[in-house]
């Protein structure tokens, strides 16, 4: 049975859930695959431990350069034959295609780039949705985030915010004919796709269904991103 670790929980009308768009990456890659898995939710202080008690790598270095740091997602896949950690999305992804070679494979080619891409995309949408995430977090989250990140930054002006979005949006504009060819021309999607998805996934969270904000990324790329998001959601949940 595959674990998936995410941070949490926060509550959205009144449902417990997760709040790291790049977990939601990982499911949206398990419902595509059909492969059921469990999800534990994590507060910040308990990443690093919870990792090492299941040897899950760490994702990168802090600002010393030095010191290991553990990031969600990671899972645990364990059962009578196999118990294999594994960390970061796209490493996920890669190991979900190589361990269960008869699902739909979602790392091709080109697919490391155009994740890549999607993540620079948005990032100017970062200063902007950090903040809002704050207002969705218990304060035991609140105060174990400021506890390993520091003080948040403050929030960006009217204006700023404006730019932000404005800026993702023109990012965004020259991804529809990146990945149209090949799989998504035959109706199959990859784990680039899932890194569009998640980003939406994150803003509908933070906003709500209805909000001007979700329409308006909806409306990115003439619909595009749009079909990629309602594309990933029409997948069933595997979790148990």
């Amino acid at each position: 049975m595959i674990t998936l670790y995410d941070i949490g929980p926060a509550y959205i009308n009144g449902q417990e859930i997760g709040t790291s768009p790049f977990v939601r990456r990982v499911i949206y890659t398990l419902n595509y695959k059909k492969l059921p898995y469990k999800l534990k939710l994590l507060s910040y202080e308990a990443v690093e431990p919870t990792a090492k008690s299941i040897r899950a790598p760490p994702t990168g270095v802090r600002a010393d350069g030095t010191t290991p740091r553990y990031t969600v997602p990671f899972i645990h896949d364990q059962d009578s034959d196999r118990d294999v950690a594994v960390s970061d999305s796209m490493r996920i992804a890669e190991y979900l295609d190589n361990t269960y070679p008869d699902t739909p494979t979602v790392m091709t080619l080109d697919t490391p780039e155009f994740s890549e891409v999607v993540g620079t995309k948005f990032r100017p949408l970062y200063p902007v949705l950090g903040p809002k995430m704050r207002e969705i977090l218990s304060p035991a989250l609140l105060e174990g985030q400021r506890k390993l990140y520091g003080d948040p930054a403050p929030a960006l002006s009217k204006e700023k915010e404006a730019e932000a979005w404005e800026a993702a949006k023109e990012g965004f504009a020259s991804l529809s004919g990146y990945h149209k060819e090949g799989n998504e021309a035959e109706g199959k999607l990859t784990f680039g796709h899932f890194s569009i998805a998640s980003f939406v996934w994150f803003v509908n969270v933070l906003y709500g269904k209805d909000s001007k904000e979700l329409q308006e990324v909806r409306s990115w790329a003439g619909g595009w991103v749009a079909q990629v998001f309602d594309k990933a959601e029409r997948h069933p949940s595997m979790q148990v």
